[in-house]
């Protein structure tokens, strides 16, 4: 009966030891992947991306900012198709309590309510960065119109 509970704890901790360098190669991995994109100028990448969709400039910047730092990559490495579940998960969500991006919305939730004096909060159907970027932008409008 002694043997078994040593088997199982040594079990246990290799396991645990396994689950620990696969969740790091998965972040090397991800990293690596969004790191070898291409860093342009600020103004470039908003062109490119979200200017014609008359968002505001430095408000979308802000976002990205914000969303890069806490990934660890350069906000000009980000696209609006990045998914937020896929591209920048590198646990998989069945084994958290709380999404990886908590730091990053909470942060967002206090800069939004600087911009408009009320909160804002996901909706949930924010998938990719361009969701998460129209949620945010049109949180003022939402306000106004009562759908808040």
């Amino acid at each position: 009966m002694k043997d078994t509970h040593i088997l199982v704890l040594l079990c246990g901790g290799m396991a645990s030891v396994a689950y620990y360098l696969w969740i790091r190669a998965r972040e090397r991995e991800r990293r690596r992947r969004l790191s070898s994109r291409p860093v342009v100028e600020i103004q470039e990448w908003y062109a490119a991306h979200f200017a014609t969709k008359g968002y505001e400039r430095d408000k979308v910047i802000t976002i990205v900012e914000l969303l890069a730092n806490e990934i660890g990559i350069a906000p000009t490495q980000l696209r609006p198709s990045d998914r937020l579940d896929k591209d920048f998960m590198t646990i998989p969500t069945w084994a958290l309590a709380d999404s990886p991006l908590e730091g990053f919305y909470e942060n967002l939730k206090i800069v939004v309510h600087g911009w408009y004096g009320y909160s804002w909060r996901p909706r949930g159907d924010e998938v990719t960065v361009g969701d998460l970027i129209a949620s945010v932008l049109s949180t003022k409008d939402d306000c106004a119109s009562g759908h808040l």
